[in-house]
Formats: C-alpha cells, structure tokens, sequence
C-alpha cells in the first residue's frame, strides 16, 4: 500500500464522519472492540449482534451502539482495503487486529525514514537537466522531488544546508 500514513488519515477522516457513532466506530478501530457487559464478548457479525440482542432483554442503548460499532468498523475497514492487502489481514478477527497489522506492515520505521532523506537529498544535489529533457518536464520532475521531500519531513534547513556545501566545493 502506497502513502500508508496519507491513507490512514484520510480513513480515519471518513470513518469519524461517515456515521453518527464515528467516534465510537474509530475507538473500535483504534483502541479495541467494544466488550458485552454481561456475557463478556465481542461481536464481529450483524448476526452475532442480532442473536445478542434477541437473547438479551435489559442492553441500554449506548452499549448496543458500542457493540454495533465493531461490527460497523470491521466491515469498513475490510471494504476499504484492496485485493491484495485484504489477504494479508483476512485471519484478523477485530477491526484493531487489521488496524495493527496494517500499521505494522506498511509504516515507515526510523532508520528507513533516515535512509529516504538521506537518498532524497543525495538525488537533490545531483540534480540537474537530462539531455534532451525539456525545460517542462525538468521542472515536473524538480517539483516531484521536492514534493518527495516535503512529505519525509526534510526541512528547508537541511536542503539550504545542501546547497552551501555544494556551492562550496
């Protein structure tokens, strides 16, 4: 999965709003499931939520909200997962199982993050035009780059820095 962090934000921006428990829907995903008071489990079905309620006379409304929002966030978080990263997930049984193991396989750790800037830089001060490259499309390619570094946190600073020691040699 490409940009994980950019998708994460954008699925938690949609989760959160896209119902009115959202909040609730996200705590689900984020922190755990919610847990039945009196038979001490998680729900993971619509059916599982309809026998629970069926079976069950005195649930107050604010825990059959809770308890169907794990539903609701299983089934939100599997639809939004392509083919291929759905496969690697599918054994997980909660919304925050996947949650972890998406975070786990595709986040960026530090010494990765360190190597990217240090790649990123290294391309900057390299950069110049290709032979028969047209002004546009060094300049698109320029920008890309900058976008690149834009988004692994590399500040004007350590570019300004860059460009001194290469004016320097």
């Amino acid at each position: 999965m490409q940009d994980y962090e950019v998708w994460a934000h954008h699925f938690e921006d949609y989760v959160i709003g896209s119902d009115d428990n959202g909040y609730l829907i996200w705590e689900a995903i984020t922190l755990g499931p919610f847990v039945h008071s009196g038979t001490k489990t998680t729900l993971k079905t619509q059916e599982e939520y309809n026998k629970l309620i069926a079976d069950e006379d005195k649930i107050p409304q604010d825990e059959k909200d809770k308890l169907l929002c794990n539903v609701k966030a299983l089934r939100m978080i599997r639809f939004a997962l392509q083919a291929n990263t759905f496969r690697l997930v599918s054994s997980c049984n909660t919304a925050k199982e996947i949650w972890d193991m998406l975070k786990e396989l595709y986040s960026i750790d530090e010494d990765l993050e360190h190597s990217i800037q240090t790649l990123l830089l290294s391309e900057f001060g390299a950069f110049a035009q290709k032979p028969e490259e047209y002004l546009l499309q060094m300049f698109d390619r320029y920008n890309h780059l900058l976008n690149k570094m834009t988004k692994h946190a590399i500040e004007r600073k350590s570019i300004e820095q860059k460009v001194t020691n290469l004016n320097g040699l």
